[in-house]
């Protein structure tokens, strides 16, 4: 069962590191594309654009995942 969290912090730089930390704990990296998005995550998200390619216009998250967790990494 995967479990999920969502980090909070203050700005790019931080959100570069703790990326960087889960990266070194074999997380892997979620590439933008809507049909790879977990469903959890998927409530989350705006309607906005449409046709998926989250990345490409909207400042979202960074998600990092392994078969046991799920963590959403957001600016504040």
């Amino acid at each position: 069962m995967v479990k999920y969290a969502i980090i909070a912090v203050e700005g790019n730089h931080d959100q570069a590191l703790v990326t960087k930390l889960l990266k070194l704990l074999d997380f892997q990296s979620f590439d933008g594309a809507e049909s790879n998005l977990d469903d959890f995550w998927k409530k989350f998200i705006p309607t906005y654009p449409k046709n998926g390619k989250f990345y490409a216009r909207l400042n979202m998250p960074s998600i990092r995942f392994n078969d046991s967790l799920s963590v959403a990494i957001y600016v504040g």
